[in-house]
């Protein structure tokens, strides 16, 4: 009893960790369901009863094939023998002398009353002889005609001069005959009987003639031995044109290299080829032409009762056995999945935080008895707290990253601004211009005063404006008043943040660059306007101009956004800091002209 009692707890915790791996439940799942014996009985079933399917079902389309190429050559023996019989008929008309007249159209009317004769008894569609244009006969118009108008009926004399007494056998698409030999069809696709009595001194042919048949009739005569629309079978010249078909449609198409390799095998080896899941039996013609028979699998496969049944009987009896067994062993591994899905579709980025579900439903168990779901559940919850910290320290880093480099770049205009201030001022000491001098280091004091009381990387509008004012009257002292400027604003548009320094470079260009060689005065005008979610500020002067190959450089710098001291360094400057996301990626665009002036418009979002 006390071995007992030690050995349960063992089993039990044995068989609770070898149940615990997700594939071993998935398998036990499957066996006993039975799956394996169900694929095997049926695969056997289903071999056997197809293997026996088909061999009845292609014996039978055999024997219908071998039936219906009989009657098919019989059809043509009929043509070939009335041919025969026309030709001895024609024969005698073509020695028969055409004086005296009477005597001529006697033997002509008995003659023409012959085949027509022929013509109603086997149910041809028409006989049509052809003679030399001297003959009396040959504007008869409806069964003789001239030699030459063999041409209407898509005929060469040069395929009818060697074919001795043998009978040619043509297929034509569209043939048109008298309308009052085919009232009812002006088209007609024809398989023609051909004989002709050729001149060999002369090299010409005396005289010509077919038997006609339409197509349409060998198509009725296949329909009737294959009335299930499942089983093709057609008749083909030596090309591969299609003379007959199941499918009338298909009467005059010509089957391809690939369509004709079966058929030529099946031939050659006179037994049933598979191709592309079909079965192919052709069978040659006494003509010259074969017939070809095609089973597609879909009606071999419609034909399986047996199989069906047999499936059918299988699934009914372990249908249910298999339902509550996979219901009963997959109850648990389904809910797992359910939550741990749930949990993972709905993870979100919220306020810069990942948020998921608890996942705590799914663990029941201890970890020593943790199945697959439950580590991967477990491993997913931990793998979202440590991406949550990771990306709030990069999203930390990547901030103060731009901050940094923003702050860089508008550091590094402040010295470029108060060297090209101080070199003003110089200039006027040097000129003995003390009082202007004096002003203007008083207004450059007041300037800086005005910027170093404005902290922050954005700055409003009006104070931007104030700051470019500034600097404009200390140029303006300088100058001697050689420049003036007026500002346009939309109302409350002060308000808006724009980066600190960025309208005084570009002022500071015009006033140093723009105003050389200028005998007049040069304005400049500043306006400041909405547009959509954006604030456009442009900036106009009617200064010299930049020349092309300067113009180029600029655009270029703004366009890679790169920052070089040495060149255009406050153009670029400007345009490497609005054009950061702390500034609403905004864009700047230079257009100027030789000797009328340069426009620069600057278009940022709008940031309150």
């Amino acid at each position: 009893m006390n071995k007992i009692k030690k050995i349960v707890p063992y089993l039990s915790h044995l068989l609770k960790k070898c149940f615990s791996s997700f594939q071993i439940k998935l398998l036990t799942c499957i066996l006993l369901c039975t799956i394996i014996p169900l694929m095997i009985i049926g695969s056997i079933s289903y071999y056997t009863s197809w293997k026996i399917a088909r061999d009845k079902i292609i014996d039978s389309v055999v024997l219908s094939t071998n039936q219906l190429t009989e009657s098919v050559n019989n059809r043509f023996k009929q043509m070939e023998n009335v041919a025969d019989s026309v030709q001895y008929s024609l024969y005698t008309l073509y020695n028969t002398p055409q004086e005296p007249f009477a005597q001529y159209i006697d033997t002509f009317s008995s003659i023409r009353q012959d085949i027509s004769s022929l013509n109603t008894t086997f149910d041809f569609f028409q006989t049509c002889a052809f003679v030399k244009a001297d003959s009396f006969v040959s504007g008869e118009g409806l069964m003789f005609y001239k030699l030459e108008q063999l041409r209407d009926f898509q005929i060469d004399e040069d395929e009818l001069m060697d074919i001795g007494i043998s009978s040619k056998w043509l297929f034509r698409q569209n043939l048109q005959f008298p309308q009052l030999l085919s009232p009812n069809e002006k088209y007609v696709d024809a398989v023609l009987c051909s004989q002709s009595l050729k001149n060999n001194e002369k090299k010409s042919l005396e005289y010509a003639f077919f038997i006609c048949i339409r197509a349409q009739d060998l198509c009725n005569l296949l329909q009737s031995f294959y009335s299930d629309g499942n089983i093709r079978s057609y008749i083909i010249e030596e090309e591969g044109t299609i003379i007959a078909h199941t499918d009338q449609a298909k009467v005059g198409t010509i089957l391809d290299a690939h369509q004709l390799d079966p058929i030529y095998h099946s031939l050659s080896s006179k037994q049933v080829i598979t191709y592309q899941r079909e079965e192919y039996v052709a069978t040659p013609l006494n003509n010259g032409w074969s017939l070809i028979t095609v089973i597609p699998e879909s009606y071999i496969k419609q034909n399986i009762n047996i199989l069906i049944n047999i499936i059918m009987i299988a699934m009914i009896l372990i249908f249910p056995i298999m339902v509550t067994a996979t219901i009963f062993l997959s109850a648990n591994l389904t809910k797992k999945l359910k939550i741990l899905t749930n949990a993972v579709a709905a993870a979100e980025i919220k306020n810069n935080n990942i948020t998921v579900k608890p996942l705590k439903d799914l663990l029941h168990t201890k970890p020593p008895y943790y199945d697959e779901i439950d580590v991967l559940a477990n491993t997913f919850e931990h793998m979202v707290k440590t991406i949550d910290t990771s990306f709030h320290n990069i999203l930390a880093l990547s901030i103060q990253e731009e901050k940094l480099k923003y702050q860089l770049l508008q550091s590094q205009i402040n010295p470029h601004f108060l060297y090209n201030i101080l070199g003003s001022v110089q200039t006027c000491q040097s000129l003995g211009k003390l009082e202007t001098a004096n002003q203007m280091i008083t207004a450059l004091s007041r300037f800086y005063r005005m910027t170093l009381r404005k902290e922050g990387d954005l700055i409003t509008i009006r104070d931007e404006l104030e700051i470019a004012c500034l600097y404009m009257e200390m140029e303006q002292l300088c100058r001697s008043g050689l420049f003036t400027w007026d500002i346009h604003k939309d109302q409350g548009i002060e308000d808006f943040k724009i980066c600190k320094f960025t309208l005084q470079p570009f002022i500071e260009n015009a006033i140093l660059h723009g105003m050389r060689g200028m005998e007049k005065s040069m304005h400049i005008n500043i306006a400041i306007t909405y547009s959509e979610d954006s604030i456009v500020i442009i900036i106009t002067d009617n200064g010299a101009g930049i020349p092309a190959d300067t113009l180029n450089e600029i655009r270029l710098a703004l366009e890679k956004k790169t920052v070089n001291p040495a060149l255009h360094y406050g153009i670029s400057n400007v345009n490497s800091r609005i054009a950061s996301e702390l500034s609403g990626f905004g864009t700047i665009q230079i257009d100027s002209v030789i000797g009328r002036g340069t426009t620069i418009t600057i278009e940022f979002q709008q940031i309150l």
